[in-house]
């Protein structure tokens, strides 16, 4: 069975914005596409693949290995969000629609529409791909995706005939009632069934903040601006001395490292000292 670890729209209306388009861009050419967006939720689902493979049920216990990768999942991106220091991924997305033709392997005479995510403007999708790929084929499992420096992030519209498409008057330009929801987007992983076509179709688990953000933006709203101002700097002399000031040859499975703070409760995390300083800190810091 085929399975991918994708990054998915954190919100319902930003799924579906993708699913509109592909549909728009599809029938303004009057095309029959092979692979198209449907649905938020199940058929074809919005996504960016990250890390793609099969698992053969014969040799694998599935449902316990995937229990593990979920773990493993869960480990790399709380190091994608340690590592940049940031509580939400925010992906800054073009404004043009490629096409591209397959010309050999299992796709041959197959054209893709997608729009294709600058990695440069956007390192954190390498960066989460290159730890997936470091986690998970260590079990053994292959990434069957384009990897390493060749990875290409982006989000498929659909497929069809190279031969209909070069027939049809494309569009290139994303229109501007769906770029405005789709320039700035958010997006979190998530482990799910793919089709022959790597079309989405079953979402099997997804990775949220681990603090809801309207719990802290309720949180926030007592606050002045001038208070406001004043915690972001305390977040700021914090984060300097969290990950600035620990010794690098503390060894955190037997020296746990605590960090607290005032009105809330010390992290550990016996795994990875710098995790607990970015569990406490970066959550809040986006929203200033």
């Amino acid at each position: 069975m085929k399975y991918n670890v994708v990054l998915i729209p954190a919100t319902a209306d930003a799924s579906n914005t993708l699913v509109q388009l592909a549909r728009a861009v599809s029938i303004d050419n009057q095309l029959t596409p092979h692979y198209l967006l449907k649905s938020i939720d199940a058929d074809s689902i919005p996504h960016i693949s990250v890390f793609q493979f099969q698992i053969d049920s014969e040799d694998h216990n599935t449902a316990e290995l995937l229990k593990r990768l979920e773990q493993h999942i869960t480990d790399a991106w709380q190091l994608v969000l340690a590592n940049f220091r940031v509580s939400e991924v925010v992906l800054t997305l073009p404004d043009v629609i490629n096409y591209k033709h397959d010309t050999a392997g299992v796709f041959t005479g197959i054209s893709w529409s997608a729009i294709v995510i600058n990695k440069a403007e956007n390192p954190i999708l390498q960066f989460f791909h290159d730890r997936l790929c470091e986690k998970l084929t260590s079990f053994g499992i292959t990434c069957v995706n384009a990897h390493g420096e060749k990875y290409n992030p982006h989000f498929t519209l659909f497929n069809i005939s190279s031969a209909e498409l070069e027939a049809a008057t494309l569009i290139r330009t994303i229109p501007d009632s769906y770029r405005t929801k789709l320039r700035a987007l958010v997006v979190q992983p998530a482990l799910g069934i793919a089709n022959n076509n790597w079309e989405l179709t079953k979402k099997l688990f997804s990775i949220r903040a681990m603090f809801p953000r309207e719990l802290i933006e309720n949180f926030l709203q007592g606050y002045t601006a001038e208070e406001i101002g004043e915690i972001k700097q305390d977040l700021e002399a914090l984060t300097r001395f969290s990950f600035n000031r620990i010794p690098p040859h503390i060894n955190a499975s037997t020296s746990p490292m605590y960090i607290a703070t005032a009105g809330g409760p010390g992290l550990h995390t016996p795994s990875d000292y710098h995790l607990s300083a970015h569990m406490v800190t970066s959550h809040f810091q986006c929203f200033f």
